[in-house]
């Protein structure tokens, strides 16, 4: 990944943004625990692409305050036995995983940082959170360690007045969370050319529906005069059924998109060979 200054920040503040991109790394391992939970197409085009690259340094202050942030927090004072930003390691279907939990008080609670908006935890704890704390779960008892409890202490970056800047939540523990790592594994190796020599970077699928943020699309009744919608529908159909008049109502698309799929949210946006067609298709697999 490259970096560029467009708008012409000191160098100060390139270089932090630069080292502290630099800093990342998978260790030793094939995959990383954000990796297995996200799309196999995402990490092999940034594989292939990686020299390629690039990014400017404005396009991501809230993934350099949350590193800023864990960096802070990984170097606090803490008189507990505990476990900070260590990466560890577990072999799955001969691929080695990695995984660095923020914080953990051995032989007993995993905590992780997240700086995020309200609108991620709007709707309960998040799916993904979920995921990646049983997976550092799993992996520190493959290493030897006890985990009792997971807790996830979330910074918001937009809370007001009158909402809580920092809240702690607690995560399920979830048993069957090796089924659901080695089903992962299995699916990120059969989907990378470098494994399975049957395919090639143009045949892997295509990232799911709810990985591409896809939105429907739907069919609104506009009353002539009247901004918003009478009523909104799933299909063509039903909107036609339920049209009153022709003479003082139409029928608006309001057509559904990947949300992610842009240069905002993806770095492998321009290198996709599924952005130079629908991109409204089912994906292949959609179940995730």
């Amino acid at each position: 990944m490259k970096f560029t200054n467009n708008k012409e920040f000191p160098d100060a503040v390139y270089n932090m943004v630069v080292d502290i991109s630099n800093e990342y790394t998978k260790g030793d391992a094939n995959i990383s625990t954000t990796q297995l939970i996200d799309e196999p197409l995402q990490r092999i085009l940034k594989r292939e692409y990686a020299d390629k690259l690039v990014e400017d340094i404005s396009d991501s202050p809230h993934r350099l305050h949350g590193s800023v942030l864990h960096k802070y927090l990984s170097q606090a004072r803490d008189e507990s036995n505990c476990i900070r930003e260590k990466r560890l390691y577990v072999t799955i279907n001969d691929w080695v995983l990695s995984g660095s939990p923020d914080y953990f008080i051995d032989g007993g609670t995993l905590i992780d940082y997240k700086y995020t908006t309200k609108y991620k935890t709007k709707s309960g704890f998040p799916d993904d959170w979920n995921r990646q704390m049983n997976i550092y779960k799993y992996i520190l008892e493959k290493n030897g360690h006890s985990v009792d409890k997971l807790q996830v202490c979330v910074f918001y970056r937009d809370a007001n007045a009158r909402d809580a800047a920092m809240e702690l939540l607690d995560c399920p523990i979830d048993d069957e969370i090796e089924a659901y790592i080695k089903a992962r594994m299995a699916y990120h190796q059969m989907s990378d050319p470098e494994f399975n020599p049957l395919i090639d970077v143009k045949s892997v699928n295509r990232c799911s529906t709810k990985a591409r943020w896809q939105t429907l699309t739907r069919w609104a009744i506009k009353k002539r005069g009247r901004k918003s919608a009478v009523q909104v529908f799933d299909t063509k159909e039903e909107a036609e059924t339920f049209l009153p008049d022709v003479k003082n109502h139409s029928i608006e698309e309001r057509k559904g998109e990947s949300r992610r799929c842009c240069e905002k949210y993806c770095t492998v946006y321009n290198y996709c060979q599924y952005m130079k067609g629908d991109e409204n298709g089912k994906a292949d697999n959609p179940d995730e």
